[in-house]
């Protein structure tokens, strides 16, 4: 079984295949094109089986782990720390995106960790849509609270009550919008219902979780 470990950014990611007691290392870009020239790279290598592993930081990650188990690769999503741990096990200072990479490579040959399962499409659309509106709800406090703080301008102040108006608006639809999908997928629409059962646990939460 071969062994990679990917340290992803913005805009790349920096790969480590371990084979043996050899070690490969390559950047590739964090963009569709990217993700063909690395398995490329991985079929070039003769490990077109190998054990894919990162963290599970932000959102970087999640385009490259879909398009990597589509492509039938085992792939691994592991916390940070667990990561920081094992590198602290084995006394490693030094930090760079190509040592990460090599960290996270042991790491994913020492633990083996569990294979990283992408969300069925209903689950991720319930929580990108969450995601969003939680965005939105930052918005129109931090407009709510820039009223507080006194705007003096007449211009100002009419364009941040439009602009909390509109923020209103946009809210206001998607909780229904992602009420009415709950509501059309029989699955989630069992486990909102089961979770707003209980004391305590609002529409918010339910959908959160």
């Amino acid at each position: 079984m071969f062994h990679v470990g990917i340290d992803i950014s913005k805009t790349k990611f920096d790969a480590c295949l371990l084979v043996e007691t050899k070690t490969r290392f390559k950047t590739f870009g964090n963009s569709i094109e990217g993700f063909h020239a690395f398995v490329k790279w991985l079929d070039d290598e003769g490990a077109e089986s190998a054990h894919v592993c990162m963290e599970g930081t932000g959102r970087l990650w999640e385009p490259l782990a879909e398009f990597l188990h589509a492509k039938e690769y085992r792939v691994s999503v592991v916390n940070p720390a667990r990561i920081k741990g094992f590198a602290q096990s084995e006394m490693r200072r030094s930090k760079t995106d190509k040592i990460d990479a090599k960290i996270i490579a042991r790491f994913c040959r020492a633990q083996v960790p569990s294979e990283w399962m992408p969300p069925l499409p209903e689950v991720k659309a319930i929580r990108d849509r969450q995601r969003y509106l939680e965005t939105l709800k930052e918005s129109r406090t931090q407009e709510n609270n820039r009223l507080q703080s006194g705007v003096l301008d007449v211009l100002v102040h009419r364009s941040i009550e439009r602009h909390i108006e509109y923020l209103d608006r946009e809210i206001e639809a998607i909780e229904t919008e992602l009420l009415e999908f709950i509501d059309a997928h029989a699955k989630l629409r069992r486990d909102f219902m089961l979770l707003t059962s209980i004391i305590g646990v609002g529409q918010t939460t339910a959908v959160t979780f």
